[in-house]
């Protein structure tokens, strides 16, 4: 049933990408990059999903769902915008814009071969070594980097730093160097997370720039959300450190397998 399901999404936004409207109206032509841009990377992805098994996994299809639902919602304005306010249209693109983030960090989770969870348990009691080389420690498959690395308190002068995305994990095992530059490309090749002052934080893509806001949640988290009225990314933002060097690591959900992490670029 689910693998019918990735067909039907795939098939129907196979034949998304439009071509700019008339002169009449609202000047669509940016949206419409947008648009086809996020069409173009959301069917690369369910293509790797569907590769490697990952139709298997409900989450992910409910989220490949709201996704869907969101670009549903933005084809019949380019269609015929007439309608829409030049203000709307603007809107519209920032939409396509944060959803284009949103496929690239659903692509850097399927880039990898789905791991049942039974598949999971089976290797723990299996004794499977669970660690591996590199970067901060990485954990093995399907095991939580929470329960693995050792994190500590937020770092002091927060507000004003920088940080430069360096890598990432997937099921609990870090990218090797070609699928974070693969993960990198998500974001027009460049990503970087700067937090301006104490409450507001930018997330600075290649393809543009995301606004959001980020709170305390305990001494060592922060919860960080990017947000406009079309759809949200949310983040625990917890750090570690590798030689000394401080490493923030974004969770998107409370697994602990799947995690991007950021290096301290500057600090005042």
């Amino acid at each position: 049933m689910m693998k019918k399901f990735f067909a039907t999404i795939l098939a129907v936004v196979m034949v998304l990408p439009l071509a700019a409207c008339g002169d009449s109206g609202p000047d669509v032509a940016a949206l419409t990059e947008s648009y086809n841009s996020l069409a173009d990377a959301y069917n690369n992805m369910v293509t790797r999903a569907t590769e490697n098994g990952w139709n298997q996994d409900t989450e992910i299809a409910d989220g490949l769902n709201e996704i869907v639902d969101e670009i549903n919602t933005i084809k019949p304005i380019i269609e015929e915008p007439s309608d829409a306010t030049q203000e709307q249209i603007d809107e519209l693109k920032k939409s396509c814009d944060d959803l284009y983030a949103w496929v690239g960090d659903m692509s850097a989770i399927v880039s990898e071969p789905y791991v049942a969870a039974s598949d999971t348990e089976d290797a723990a009691e299996g004794g499977t070594d669970a660690s591996a080389e590199g970067g901060t420690g990485a954990a093995g498959t399907g095991v939580s980097l929470l329960d693995t690395l050792e994190f500590y308190s937020i770092p002091e002068n927060i507000p004003g730093s920088s940080w430069d995305f360096s890598g990432g994990y997937l099921n609990g095992q870090e990218m090797n160097e070609e699928d974070a530059v693969s993960a990198l490309e998500q974001y027009g090749g460049s990503l970087q997370i700067l937090f301006k002052d104490d409450k507001n934080v930018s997330m600075l893509q290649g393809g543009g720039t995301l606004e959001g806001t980020y709170v305390q949640v305990d001494e060592g988290t922060f919860s960080i959300e990017f947000a406009n009225s079309e759809s949200e990314l949310v983040y625990s933002a917890l750090f570690t450190d590798v030689g000394g060097t401080p490493v923030m690591m974004l969770f998107p959900d409370n697994t602990g397998l799947n995690a991007i992490y950021f290096t301290q670029s500057s600090e005042e």
